[in-house]
């Protein structure tokens, strides 16, 4: 038994297709490893069973993968990068500035961080300043963000939280936010 189409199927088809296309075309979330240092008991990725020898492990994002994402997303005209993951984003630092390099079409940048290499303004400044220079390279009115993922699990010393907002409050030429 099939159901009778809508009054206007064609139309609703067309319309949320339309949207679709749109949205894909202008967003896209990417997950560079899913290596992290804190090891948080309650995340997949340090779960027993990963961390068994030889189980198995997706392949992490290289920088010449990076790169070809990269263009491929710019082609696609994707204006915002999410960038997340299973661990920590800023542990595969060259695949990162690869990928924000290669995306010329992007207007905005989110990367979500638990902040937890910012032992020093220096460490800080060594993991954002890269991202933050590869992603401006191609417009002067880009939008860096910093989306600090703080949770009881990762155990981080509250000064790595205010060494990343200090560093955005330093480079905040009206691009950084945290």
């Amino acid at each position: 038994m099939t159901c009778p189409p809508a009054a206007d199927e064609t139309a609703l088809r067309t319309e949320y297709s339309g949207r679709l296309s749109r949205r894909f075309a202008s967003h896209a979330v990417v997950n560079p490893t899913d290596r992290c240092s804190l090891s948080c008991a309650h995340c997949l990725f340090s779960a027993p069973l990963q961390k068994q020898a030889g189980a198995p492990r997706p392949d992490e994002l290289t920088p010449a993968a990076a790169a070809h994402l990269g263009a491929f997303l710019a082609q696609a005209g994707v204006r915002q990068l999410v960038i997340s993951g299973g661990g920590e984003p800023l542990e595969n630092l060259p695949a990162v500035i690869a990928l924000t390099e290669a995306l010329v079409t992007a207007e905005e940048l989110v990367v979500i961080t638990s902040g937890h290499y910012a032992q020093s303004g220096p460490a800080a400044s060594a993991h954002l300043d890269p991202v933050l220079q590869a992603f401006a390279r191609h417009h002067a009115s880009v939008r860096l963000i910093i989306r600090l993922s703080a949770d009881a699990g990762h155990r981080i010393d509250p000064a790595c939280y205010r060494r990343v907002a200090e560093w955005a409050a330093a480079h905040a030429c009206g691009r950084v936010e945290v």
